[in-house]
């Protein structure tokens, strides 16, 4: 349990600095980290440890996203939103995804959920 504990503790400190990193640029695309085969790994250890915790998996679709594999990234938005269905940033995330993919409809179903969400002060 101890170590499960530590590499748990090693993954918040690994996402903490490649959060750093994470950079979105004008055209809505992400500048990636040099290092986010690493920070997949770290984060899926995490997932291993944590099924049930919505941010490592919706920090798994931001990882996967940014690695340009939507497949996986909408798959653990997903997940996310199943785990912590009132979070509106997890719906905000998974909209860019879907905007990457130019699925504009998606898209704006999932942007538009996170606004109703944050109007009845959600977070």
């Amino acid at each position: 349990i101890w170590q499960k504990k530590l590499g748990l503790q090693v993954y918040l400190h690994k996402l903490d600095i490649n959060n750093e990193w994470l950079e979105l640029k004008p055209d809505h695309t992400f500048t990636s980290p040099p290092n986010i085969d690493k920070s997949l790994e770290y984060l899926l250890t995490a997932y291993n440890l944590k099924q049930n915790d919505a941010s490592v998996c919706e920090n798994l679709g931001i990882a996967y996203g940014i690695k340009g594999s939507f497949k996986e990234s909408i798959m653990f938005f997903e997940r996310a939103i199943k785990i912590n269905p009132d979070k509106p940033q997890i719906y905000s995330n998974i909209a860019g995804t879907y905007e990457r993919m130019k699925n504009k409809v998606k898209a704006n179903e999932y942007q538009q959920k996170a606004i109703d969400l944050m109007k009845q002060g959600k977070k």
